[in-house]
This record gives structure tokens, sequence and C-alpha cells, in this order.
């Protein structure tokens, strides 16, 4: 469906505004471009970016999206001429999964690559080279699942022979009991209804395996699953909802998870700065969920599947480290969502012993803190 009014926040230099330029012109959509001066900041793109306070930013209709791949994948799927994902969900999951790897690891190293000096540099470069070695691997007709294999986060495929043929409507996950991110996907899988194998592992994980076809990522093997499995939906219909759910649960990911794992493993002064830290992101998460029941409206889906485990473990940090990270009094919606959530019968049956995973992180909780003072 066509918009009637599209903004794009951008500066001239950066290569993010770029990629929603290209993307926009490629799907043939007018759009105004609003030029920032950067570091300064005007206040229309306060106004429309008042979490994260950086561009780019697309406004469709006055309604801002922030995340990148968001904005891009919304953009694909509000404009329908010049499709740029596949339609099949499995290689339209690979496409996310390499995109994610440029951000999360290439853009990185290359940008430190380019600002240190001496030994450090030279470090960082091999490190920039390795990633985009990976990178390269993507491509190729036949080089997806055959050299997905071969990504370290993958590497259980082999050493649980998962190699050979496999039934139609195979699934299995790779898990380990104690990961939210694991626990993530089960709720997924068990909310839509989908037969699968467990298989717990101590390396990198979650995977997936549908069919012999791996994917890693939480997040993004839970949209597959809603893509491949279309009974009881998770994700919104509508494209700016469902940008919306992407870009929460990425906030989770990239902002809420790093501070209060770092509340969790440090000491001291450090302690209070990332617990300060947590709770600001925090309460950014709670005005997102407003007066809503769950983040989708009436009813539980995608980021209350991908933020539920936060609750757990704010509650875990408490006890173990001294740390209160949330409560009624301070942010009472989010207090209320996340009790709200854990009384929905598949999250309460899929949650792993209360007093297992206590002692698990407090042995953990030993195990990061040994070497500090």
């Amino acid at each position: 469906m066509a918009r009637d009014s599209v903004k794009l926040f951008g500066f001239w230099a950066s290569p993010f505004p770029m990629r929603a330029y290209w993307t926009l012109k490629l799907k043939g959509v007018e759009y105004e471009y609003i030029e920032e001066n950067i570091p300064a900041k005007g206040p229309l793109l306060l106004q429309y970016n008042r979490v994260l306070k950086r561009i780019p930013v697309l406004v469709p209709n006055g309604e801002p999206l922030l995340d990148l791949f968001v904005r891009m994948e919304y953009i694909d799927e509000t404009w329908k001429q010049n499709t740029i994902l596949p339609e099949d969900p499995y290689e339209r999951a690979l496409a996310c999964f390499w995109a994610k790897l440029v951000d999360d690891k290439c853009v990185p190293t290359i940008i430190r690559a380019y600002t240190k000096k001496g030994e450090e540099k030279e470090k960082v470069a091999k490190e920039a080279r390795e990633n985009l070695k990976i990178l390269k691997s993507g491509l190729g007709e036949n080089a997806s699942l055959e050299r997905l294999y071969k990504l370290p986060c993958l590497a259980i495929i082999y050493d649980n022979g998962e190699r050979a043929a496999v039934a139609k409507d195979s699934v299995k996950l790779f898990g380990y009991w104690a990961s939210p991110f694991a626990i993530r996907l089960h709720w997924t899988l068990k909310l839509k209804g989908v037969e699968f194998r467990h298989n717990p592992v101590h390396k990198k994980v979650p995977v997936l395996v549908h069919n012999g076809k791996p994917l890693a990522e939480s997040l993004l093997i839970m949209e597959y699953i809603d893509e491949t499995w279309i009974q009881n939906s998770i994700l919104p219909d509508d494209p700016y909802e469902r940008a919306l759910a992407r870009f929460w649960a990425k906030f989770v990911d990239d902002k809420c998870v790093p501070a209060i794992m770092s509340a969790f493993a440090k000491k001291g002064e450090e302690k209070e700065k990332a617990a300060k830290e947590a709770r600001e992101n925090l309460k950014v998460l709670e005005s997102g969920l407003g007066e809503k029941s769950f983040f989708g409206g009436e009813t539980i889906g995608y980021m209350d599947i991908a933020a539920r485990w936060i609750g757990c473990w704010g509650r875990i940090t408490e006890k173990v480290a001294g740390v209160n990270l949330i409560d009624a009094k301070t942010m009472p919606l989010l207090n209320d969502w996340f009790e709200r959530v854990l009384e929905f019968p598949i999250i309460k049956e899929c949650l792993p012993p209360g007093d297992r995973l206590l002692e698990h992180n407090v042995n953990f909780h030993k195990v990061l803190t040994a070497g500090s003072t």
C-alpha cells in the first residue's frame, strides 16, 4: 500500500542513510529528504527519534521508524513493487542473517581498523579480514547452505551428525537450558504448535535446523518460524506495527541485555554505573509498552516473547548481585507486564525450574566476578 508522506532524515557522509535512500529509490517511492547537520541535531530529528537520537530516521505519515533493517523491511513490505527480500522464508532469513553479520561484525572492526594505530591497528585489521572472509562465504549459488555449516555459530551441526538426510518437516532446536535466547524459541515453537526435538549443547546457541537447513540468531529464527508456520501469528499484519515490534526487540538485545549483563557481572562503582544504565534503558522500554496489556496490544506476541526473560534475569540479578533493576514502584507498567506474561500458560510451562536457574546463576556470577577487584 502506498504512503502519502515519507520523510528520510540523514547526513550526506553517513553510509547508513544511504541504505534507506537506495531502498526507496529501488522501490520507486517518492520521499522528502531532510539533511541533518551532524553532530548537531535538529528539533524534528529529536522529535521523531527520542529513543536513539541519531540518523537515519524514516517517517511514513508522521510515524517514525528508527532501526536500519527494520526500515528496509518495512519499505519492502509496504511498497510491493521491485521487492528486495526473497519470498521464501528461509532465504529471507538468510538475507537478514548476513545483513546482521555486516553491522554486528564487519562494520565495527573496519571502523576500528580505520581509527587505530600500530599493533592495535594490525590486530583489528586481521579481525576485519576474517569477518569479510566469512561474509564472502555467503556469496555464490551453492555457498549459502554448505558454507553456513562452517560458521562457528553453526559448527555444532557437524558435532551432532546433522548433515545426514532428514525427514520432511524435521525441526530441531539446538540450545542450552539456561540460555534466554534458546528459551525464546521454545516459547515461539510451543505458541505456534510446532513439534520439534531439542538437542542441548554448550556452544553458541540457539540454532534451529528445519529440514536440514540451519539458522542462527534468535530474533531471525522467531520471524522464520512465524512465516513458515502461519497459525497463531506472533507478528502483526500491519507493516508499521510489525516494524515497531522488530525495533523494540532489537532495542532489548542491543541496549537492555548488555547493560543488565554488565550490572550482573561487575562490582563496586562499575556495577552501579551499569545498573543505572540498565534502569534507564528499561524505562525507555516501558515507554514503548505504555498502557497496553502486551507490546502488540491485547494478546502476547513477538516482542513479548523476545523480552519476557528480562523479567526473570532482573529478579536473578537482584537476588545474586544485590542490584534492584525493576520494581512496581519505579516501573509499574513494565513490572505488571512481566507478571502478566509470566502467567501465560505456554510461557509458564517452558520456564526452567526457578531453583535450578538460581543455582546456575550463583555459580555463573562467581565465575564472572572472580577476577574483579
